[in-house]
């Protein structure tokens, strides 16, 4: 619950944070042929929430009453996810793993203990001549989000990503991608949903549990085919 309000607050105060400082890729400064991808993209945590809902404006015990609507909704997305079947992790590396074949990389998937599941690594280990660059990602969040009551719930994912030469832990590519934001994060980049997968009430979101599966899925695969494309050579 802890990391879950925490992510909600990264959302929330993302429009008057510090701008996000990317790193663009300059492949004829840095040619890579074989990518590595970190098999862990970080635990993601589900989401269902209304930013601004009418709750929250009714004092201490409205607020009470919306994390309990609020909690409610979202595990209720969670259970259609894994009544499904849905590993939004897995699904979300395969994607990735597809769209950067696609551009010409080879790409090999490691296993790498000890990093903060939540964050990107701050060192990564060298092997020599067997790793030429990491692709580290964390899924940092999916599901779906509201601006507050009376606006439409959309797919929501958020995606943060770098690429980093193992010999001298320089970072050749770092950026952040948002499907669905809430407000406007300055230096991220931002993409629209999908005008079909939107949903107008908690009803709606629900009642239909395969469009609701399709919608976490168009989401999350937007989100890896944009990290990949920001490595297009």
């Amino acid at each position: 619950m802890r990391k879950f309000l925490a992510v909600l607050a990264l959302l929330a105060t993302s429009a008057c944070a510090t701008p996000y400082v990317a790193i663009p890729y300059e492949a004829d400064q840095n040619p890579v042929a074989t990518i590595t991808l970190i098999e862990d993209v970080g635990s993601a945590n589900v989401m269902a929430y209304e930013f601004a809902s009418a709750g929250g404006n009714f004092g201490l015990v409205g607020a009470i009453v919306d994390a309990g609507v609020q909690s409610s909704r979202r595990a209720r997305v969670e259970e259609v996810l894994e009544n499904a079947g849905f590993d939004a992790q897995a699904f979300f590396r395969t994607r990735l793993t597809e769209e950067l074949e696609a551009l010409g990389y080879a790409v090999e998937i490691a296993q790498i203990d000890g990093r903060n599941r939540a964050d990107l690594m701050e060192t990564y280990p060298d092997d020599g001549d067997e790793v030429q660059a990491y692709l580290d990602t964390v899924l940092r969040s999916y599901g779906f989000v509201s601006a507050g009551a009376g606006t439409p719930f959309r797919p929501h994912a958020s995606v943060e990503a770098q690429l980093v030469n193992p010999d001298t832990d320089a970072v050749l590519m770092r950026n952040a991608v948002i499907y669905a934001s809430v407000g406007q994060p300055q230096g991220q980049i931002v993409l629209s949903p999908n005008p079909r997968h939107v949903y107008n009430n908690r009803e709606e979101l629900l009642e239909d549990p395969d469009r609701l599966v399709d919608a976490v899925r168009a989401a999350i695969s937007e989100t890896a085919v944009t990290v990949a494309r920001l490595l297009a050579p």
